[in-house]
């Protein structure tokens, strides 16, 4: 059973104990549906990243990515199972490299520039495209301007933190995290970003369609 097929029967059973109206019962729907998958989707990138030994470096790439998200939108797969697929191996591979390059490179001028470039990419990023919509769910534009001021305020803040963290001289680790949550954020808004993820999708789409033919031939899968 899919997290969409849980999600509408936990809302048909709360429209009758409640006594909601459908319009009600679809809000509560779609809010059960996100929340799920959020939660499956963090729970898997936790047990991967945690078997590669990197799940602070990956929680904080996650956690900064996460926050632009909600106010600047993106790329996403077709289906929440192959975004909580993607994300449990890409979330966990980006802290596994965040880890090594850290451990090699933690000069104060080097990390300043990282930062101070990632924040050009990102602001012009989020001032381009920020907020990501869709056709299906077009954003006002007055609402549009709202949260872009608040992606680009996000960044700066990020940036912020990132210069202190380095001047405190803490581990480089959570201060590279902090940076390529950010500048992954600002990519995934992108049409370069809208079209990886469709590419994405689609091999992830292809992998799913072979797994089956391969399992219906009774082959090792």
């Amino acid at each position: 059973m899919s997290i969409s097929e849980i999600s509408s029967k936990i809302s048909f059973i709360l429209k009758d104990e409640l006594s909601l109206d459908e319009d009600k019962r679809e809000v509560v729907e779609y809010s059960l549906n996100v929340v799920m998958s959020i939660t499956i989707g963090l729970f898997f990138v936790i047990i991967v990243s945690m078997f590669l030994g990197v799940l602070e470096t990956t929680l904080t790439i996650t956690i900064a990515a996460g926050i632009l998200r909600v106010f600047a939108g993106g790329a996403h797969c077709s289906t929440p199972f192959k975004c909580n697929f993607f994300g449990s191996i890409f979330f966990p591979s980006l802290g596994l490299l965040t880890y090594y390059v850290s451990q090699n490179v933690s000069n104060i001028y080097f990390m300043l520039f990282a930062s101070f470039i990632s924040l050009l990419i990102s602001l012009s990023s989020f001032m381009k495209y920020s907020p990501a919509d869709t056709p299906a769910k077009p954003i006002s534009n007055k609402k549009k301007t709202g949260l872009r001021r608040i992606s680009v305020t996000i960044v700066i803040l990020y940036f912020a933190l990132a210069v202190l963290l380095i001047f405190f001289k803490l581990d480089p680790e959570y201060i590279l995290s902090i940076i390529i949550g950010m500048t992954w954020q600002a990519f995934i808004i992108t049409p370069t970003g809208y079209r990886f993820l469709n590419k994405v999708d689609y091999g992830l789409t292809w992998l799913s369609l072979f797994y089956r033919k391969t399992k219906d031939k009774g082959g090792v899968f």
